[in-house]
């Protein structure tokens, strides 16, 4: 029906900066006369100052008054008015064009000094005014004190002076000292009184309060006056800058609309008076409601800055609109619209309301108009005064031509019934934020990213889950993900967690190229249909996780701060089991190629296990329990044959297939039971000794340089060591010739580990069978492990040590580690067990760390060879 001006809300600049004029760019509005007056719509005010000024300079008018005061709050036109006074005596021709399209005559002198100030861009030389006109004019007064009249008269030397104060009162009480503040005032008051004397001075001056300096002082003589006060000129003055053809549009095609809207409203029970058709018609294309709305409950309360945010809020809204013909009501202030929800939030700076109307048109979008219903109640509620829409008004801002009324009805029915945060009060709909602690957390959670959720449940997932934080990560994609594992240490497995259940070629690629590759443990979910990441179930409760963690430290009691941790708490733990009921699998690489089709993958179930050491525990037990490691390394002898310890142990953590080591231990322990082993099955060469068939006793330092060699015969010495493959860091230094040592005892190192046990007294039964078969050993160190896991219990039952100060309800998990320093003896250890903490259903573990002496005779080795 109407032709937009601009293509998008953003080319609408509602501010107008008079410092533009100065150094602002060529092509800028306050720049460019034409566009300038193009754009100006003249409202009753500016009409009242555009024929005084026609008078004033008019051959043969009376005279008229001089001073020109634009009394307003921001955003209402002060600064529009003082450059249409610039643009009218600087740009001349243009002007003269505009006034008459507009019935006034313009002859405005010609020899002027055009003055114009922004006093909160420009301060004032030496805090004087005069000082300021002085340099413009090419005057010499004293900056000591304003000159006189008879000073100002001759300096004009017959020029007519214009002065256009923009934020006068900025200029005026940043002077700090009173009596130079008072000779400023006493300038500007002869300034003024001189202007209503005489057309040689003309004042214009921009002002937020008349009733304080300098405005009380400007007030002191006659004067025109623009005070932005009628709505219906600023409703003008947008529809002036939204459309192009504002004055010119078809008013028959517009009436014809609005009887149109009329009669689906009459459908609904509202009835249209002929003074409502009346203003419908003078107000179109706008709704006479949403121009009360915005001008009058928004606006004039403070709400928008005048004018300017009107203009703002309305081009927003137009943009959201789709094209065709319309009455522009409330439901097209659309809440799914970015640039529609931020100028509310100008009314709602915290964004809460507008969060409860979105929660609850999220709940009902299914329903035919319950975008358009939300929208109008929503901008309805953010207006000050009486709050929300009678059932009439809502009918006129959601209802369009074609609506179906039963329909409609069905909308409004629907939010009556599940709307949370909708209300109908004394036959008035509206939004409020009235809720409970769940309604309160569903609030904050609508406002938080879908990011930060997953960010909180990776971080439930490694923390509550996996107990572990420092060597896990939760897949991406594979080259972020082998990113993240390349910061993790590599000399310990290194999980990964996916989300979903991955395809081979994304397996392939997790592993194709990195470090230490056979320590990486690739978990995904043994249902393959779920993504956890993407889950909205799993998501929605993160985010009221979040949200009730962060609504707790500032609750306004203690009662409602223990609410908000209970539902932080139960939604985490909806989060665990979500994450927990699609199961877990370990993805083992069955066969290796360097492409994707030449590699295979297993799936092997993990049981209950989802924490790092049951994980571990059931992958060393079932998947690569220590005889799988023998059996490799035996298949693989003569392949190692020559290497070091290190450089075997390196191989097996670096090639896909192979059985995974899960401790730093497990391929050098392997090792040396094939070297003990009588039978005879390895050889092991070190510098200071060789070994095939007996105990080993190197030490820790020394084992990874010890060689795998083909084992010899008890009845014949060990052979020539075989050169093996450098070190990376060099090759070793050649092993000093071998001597005899005399015998000395065997000391023997050994850890044992009971089973997870349900009381102290079934604890002490384990431990005293792992130590029944070593009379003679010595107890070095014992590590006793205590863990209790409790859900939706009171913690005032437990105790405080454990607790602290928390007597609420909730979720409870307890770890204690205790290792206690030897040499200790068996009497000891189980009087340690009795001596335990008591959890209720807890379980208890111990880890023993065995020293045993074992005389030993040299002379039954084998004698060494160089």
């Amino acid at each position: 029906m109407l032709k937009k001006r601009y293509r998008s809300a953003r080319q609408v600049d509602g501010v107008i900066d008079l410092e533009r004029l100065r150094s602002g760019p060529t092509k800028c509005i306050e720049r460019d006369p034409s566009q300038f007056f193009d754009l100006t719509y003249p409202s009753e005010d500016l009409k009242g100052m555009l024929q005084a000024l026609s008078r004033r300079f008019s051959p043969g008018e009376d005279h008229q008054a001089g001073l020109f005061l634009a009394e307003a709050v921001k955003g209402l036109g002060k600064s529009h008015a003082m450059l249409t006074a610039y643009h009218l005596f600087a740009n001349q021709e243009p002007a003269k064009r505009w006034m008459a399209q507009h019935g006034y005559e313009w002859s405005p002198p010609q020899t002027l000094v055009l003055v114009t100030k922004k006093f909160t861009d420009q301060y004032l030389p030496f805090d004087s005014l005069w000082t300021a006109v002085e340099q413009e004019i090419g005057a010499r007064w004293s900056s000591q004190h304003p000159p006189s009249l008879d000073e100002l008269r001759a300096s004009l030397a017959g020029q007519h002076l214009v002065l256009i104060f923009d934020e006068l009162e900025r200029g005026i009480s940043n002077i700090a000292d009173p009596a130079r503040r008072s000779q400023n005032l006493s300038f500007l008051q002869m300034l003024s009184e001189e202007a209503s004397r005489s057309n040689r001075v003309t004042l214009f001056a921009a002002i937020y309060d008349g009733t304080v300096e300098p405005g009380a002082t400007l007030k002191r003589v006659p004067r025109v006056e623009l005070r932005f006060r009628k709505p219906e000129d600023r409703a003008a003055i947008v529809r002036h800058r939204l459309f192009s053809d504002a004055v010119t549009y078809d008013r028959s095609a517009a009436e014809a609309l609005i009887r149109s809207h009329i009669n689906s409203w009459s459908r609904l029970g509202a009835a249209t008076t002929d003074d409502q058709f009346a203003r419908l018609k003078a107000a179109f294309p706008f709704l006479p409601g949403l121009l009360e709305l915005v001008f009058e409950r928004i606006s004039g309360s403070g709400g928008f800055q005048g004018t300017r945010g009107a203009l703002g809020l309305l081009a927003a809204m137009l943009d959201a609109s789709a094209q065709g013909s319309f009455l522009f009501t409330g439901a097209h202030c659309k809440l799914t619209d970015t640039a529609c929800a931020d100028r509310l939030q100008d009314l709602d700076p915290a964004g809460s309301l507008i969060n409860c109307a979105r929660r609850n048109l999220e709940d009902l979008r299914t329903q035919p108009y319950a975008e358009g219903l939300a929208s109008a109640v929503l901008l309805a509620s953010l207006a000050p005064g009486i709050k929300g829409l009678t059932r009439e008004e809502l009918i006129r801002h959601a209802v369009f031509p074609g609506c179906d009324p039963n329909r409609f009805e069905a909308t409004l029915q629907a939010f009556r019934t599940f709307g949370t945060f909708f209300h109908e009060r004394e036959g008035r709909f509206f939004f409020d934020l009235e809720e409970n602690e769940n309604a309160k957390v569903e609030i904050e959670a609508m406002r938080l990213s879908e990011e930060r959720a997953r960010d909180e449940i990776v971080t439930i997932w490694k923390q509550d889950l996996f107990r572990e934080t420092q060597q896990a990560v939760i897949f991406a994609d594979p080259e972020t993900t082998k990113l993240a594992l390349d910061q993790l240490t590599k000399s310990a497995p290194r999980f990964v967690f996916s989300p979903r259940r991955l395809s081979a070629p994304e397996r392939h690629a997790l592993y194709f190229g990195s470090e230490s590759r056979n320590q990486i443990i690739l978990l995904e979910p043994r249902d393959d249909t779920v993504n956890h990441l993407a889950n909205p179930d799993i998501v929605m409760a993160a985010k009221r996780s979040i949200a009730a963690a962060t609504l707790a430290p500032s609750a306004g009691s203690a009662e409602r701060r223990n609410r908000y941790e209970r539902i932080s708490a139960q939604e985490r733990g909806n989060v665990r089991d979500l994450i927990k009921s699609a199961g877990l699998a370990y993805v083992r690489v069955e066969t290796w190629g360097e492409r994707p089709e030449n590699a295979r993958f297993e799936m092997e179930s993990l049981g209950q296990s989802w924490d790092k050491q049951s994980i571990l525990d059931h992958l060393r037990r079932h998947i690569y329990p220590r005889p799988l490691f023998l059996e490799h390394l035996k298949e693989r002898l003569s392949v190692f044959y020559g290497r070091t310890i290190s450089q075997v142990d390196r191989e097996y953590r670096s090639t896909p297939g192979f059985p995974v080591p899960t401790t730093i231990s497990e391929i050098s322990d392997a090792v040396i039971a094939l070297a003990e082993d009588r039978s005879r099955i390895l050889g092991l060469q070190h510098p200071r000794r060789n070994y095939c068939g007996e105990r080993v006793d190197l030490g820790a330092g020394e084992l990874p340089q010890a060689v795998l060699a083909p084992p010899w015969p008890a009845s014949m010495p060990a052979p020539v060591a075989i050169p093996h493959a450098p070190e990376p860091s060099g090759a070793p230094p050649e092993p000093p010739a071998p001597r005899l040592e005399p015998p000395m005892p065997e000391v023997v190192r050994e850890e044992r580990v009971t089973p997870y046990c349900r009381t102290k007294a079934e604890l002490r039964q384990a431990v005293a069978e792992k130590l029944s078969d070593v009379p003679e050993s010595e107890i070095a160190k014992v590590k006793f492990q205590v863990f209790s896991k409790y859900q939706g219990v009171n913690l005032a039952d437990h105790p405080s040590a454990i607790r602290g100060g928390l007597t609420c309800g909730g979720d409870l998990e307890v770890q204690i580690d205790l290792a206690i320093p030897g040499p200790l003896d068996k009497a000891q250890i189980e009087s340690l067990c009795e001596s335990l903490p008591n959890l209720p259903d807890g379980t208890y573990s111990a880890r023993l760390s065995l020293v045993t002496r074992v005389a030993r005779d040299s002379s039954q080795n084998p004698p060494e060879v160089p």
